[in-house]
Parts: structure tokens; sequence; C-alpha cells
């Protein structure tokens, strides 16, 4: 996402720009940066996007921290979500 906004969002924010948030969580600057760029366009998808984000997150946090161990097929799934993810997020934020 920090990419999109810097290389490819109109307007970019910078990565300086992006870190600068750091002591407010940079990730919850850039998730509702990016939230709030989609919603200017679709707010459902705004949402939608936002929810999925936060289910990858969850389960990155259940794997990092509580030993969580995925079967193959969650982690397709997983992927499948993050490359979704993705592609939405270049569709909305380069267009």
């Amino acid at each position: 996402m920090k990419y999109l906004l810097a290389e490819k969002a109109t307007p970019a924010i910078s990565y300086d720009e992006q870190n600068a948030h750091e002591g407010e969580s940079s990730h919850k600057f850039i998730l509702e940066e990016v939230k709030n760029r989609i919603a200017s366009k679709s707010l459902n998808e705004a949402r939608r996007i936002r929810d999925r984000i936060n289910n990858l997150k969850h389960s990155r946090v259940e794997a990092d921290y509580h030993n969580k161990f995925f079967t193959i097929d969650e982690a397709l799934h997983y992927k499948a979500e993050a490359d979704a993810i993705i592609t939405n997020l270049k569709r909305y934020l380069c267009a």
C-alpha cells in the first residue's frame, strides 16, 4: 500500500510523509488514507477492502504471536485474498 500511495496514486503521498505518522501508527494512517481515497469512489468497496485487510492482519497476528498453523487450503485462501486486495487497490488508487 505504501508503494501505491507514494508511486502510483494521484495525488501521491511520499514515503517520508507516510513514515512521519509512525507515532500514531503508520499502518493505521495508511489504511485510513487508502479507505478514504476508495470511499470517494465507492464507500461499500472501501469498507470491503478495509475489512479484508483487517481479516488478513488478524490471521497474521494469529500465526506470528499465537502459533496458529494454517492448513494448505487456509494458506491458499489467504494468498487469494491478498491478491484480490492488491488488484482492487491498483484499480482504485492508480486510476
